[in-house]
């Protein structure tokens, strides 16, 4: 041991040791930075599908409401045209009628 290394001014100090607890620390906050990241992402995918989810329920949704109106546009419109035929059946027969 020369003088003026590290080992003879703090020989008491096990610096294997000390080393291997520096290596397990950094190993398990890389784990932890791992597990995090891979839960942020899990989270990321969840919330994109729930969105995406959410969109579709909107858009069926948006679809059903859609058919509702048109149906009842349809109803509404089947309704006038059927009066529409009767006014022009009456006004027929009325002429047929004039003429005889």
């Amino acid at each position: 041991m020369a003088l003026g290394t590290i080992e003879s001014v703090l020989p008491h100090c096990d610096w294997k040791s000390l080393g291997e607890e520096k290596k397990k620390k950094k190993r398990k906050k890389k784990k932890e930075k791992k597990k995090k990241k891979e839960n942020n992402n899990n989270n990321n995918k969840n919330n994109k599908d729930n969105k995406t989810n959410n969109k579709n329920k909107n858009k069926n949704k948006n679809k059903k409401n859609k058919n509702i109106k048109n149906k009842k546009k349809n109803k509404k419109n089947m309704k006038n045209k059927k009066k529409k035929k009767k006014r022009k059946k009456k006004k027929k027969n009325n002429n047929n009628n004039k003429n005889k």
